[in-house]
């Protein structure tokens, strides 16, 4: 009876907090990585290609990325990035690994997305994977903000990326 009222506790707790913080469920874990470590993956994408997040989804639920990473989200960069970084539970920040993509269409946004969201809690996580190009600029912006990522991957997705492409990219790099 007393292990029947402490899990009916535990399911109440577990209910109330999501509902108080609703993006949390959105950064869903399967599993651990192969390292005995979670491994948490973001591909910030442009809004302009929603066909590529589609496609992306599909393959890791359904292809060979399943078997590389346990969790992609697919966000807007940069709106919905900054309602759970905040929240994330800290004890896993040091496992995480965050792929920021990059590219010529969202340069301009880098700088503010980054001081918005605290960036500076994830430096040991960040691989910046950036198109050819532009290496000085994400440099320059990341400097500017004292954050030196984890890796810097140069060249590593065309306008058009697609989900092989960053498959590619994923096993080769991380």
């Amino acid at each position: 009876v007393i292990l029947q009222i402490a899990v009916l506790i535990l399911l109440v707790y577990v209910f109330y907090y999501f509902r108080q913080n609703p993006f949390i469920p959105r950064l869903s874990i399967i599993g651990p990585h192969n390292s005995g470590k979670t491994r948490l993956f973001f591909a910030l994408r442009d809004r302009q290609v929603p066909q590529t997040v589609k496609s992306l989804k599909t393959n890791i639920y359904q292809g060979q990325l399943a078997g590389v990473l346990r969790t992609v989200e697919i966000i807007d960069f940069p709106s919905d990035f900054q309602y759970w970084v905040p929240n994330y539970h800290k004890k896993l920040m040091n496992s995480m690994v965050i792929l920021l993509v990059v590219n010529k269409n969202n340069l301009n946004q880098l700088a503010q997305f980054l001081q918005d969201v605290r960036f500076t809690k994830f430096k040991s996580a960040l691989t910046v994977c950036y198109q050819n190009g532009i290496r000085e600029d994400v440099d320059e912006i990341l400097s500017s903000l004292k954050i030196k990522p984890l890796k810097s991957i140069k060249g590593c997705l065309t306008d058009d990326w697609d989900t092989k492409e960053l498959d590619e990219l994923l096993q080769a790099n991380l």
